[in-house]
């Protein structure tokens, strides 16, 4: 986006005369159409931004606040599992069992006790 004349407190400025557009949603669906994209809409965006929050690492407490939410719960359903930040939760979880894994052969029992207790301590 142009920023004409500097910085702005707008985050989108009309490049011709530096003000802030009144009218969004018009412009947006331009821009859609000039992109190709389809079946977007322009509250799709706060959906985007509470999701790359989450899959960021960001907690939801914090994207409740930046989102502008009262409510965790209405914050929640802005959020959706990407590809991605599921991968990433597998692959913590993956992780957290090798790491386990690991603290069983440091941790192994002695040799005289009952394998049911030996077992258990290392699942």
């Amino acid at each position: 986006m142009c920023r004409a004349g500097g910085p702005s407190e707008y985050v989108f400025t009309n490049c011709e005369t530096g003000t802030r557009f009144v009218e969004l949603r018009k412009a947006f669906k331009s821009a859609c159409r000039a992109a190709g994209i389809a079946n977007l809409n322009f509250h799709d965006l706060r959906h985007t931004f509470g999701t790359r929050l989450a899959d960021a690492g960001v907690d939801v407490v914090k994207i409740k606040d930046l989102m502008g939410h009262a409510s965790i719960t209405t914050t929640m359903r802005y959020l959706h599992a990407s590809e991605k930040g599921k991968r990433e939760a597998i692959a913590r979880l993956s992780d957290y069992r090798q790491q386990g894994r690991e603290r069983c052969k440091i941790d192994a029992l002695p040799p005289g006790r009952p394998r049911q207790q030996e077992a258990n301590s290392c699942t």
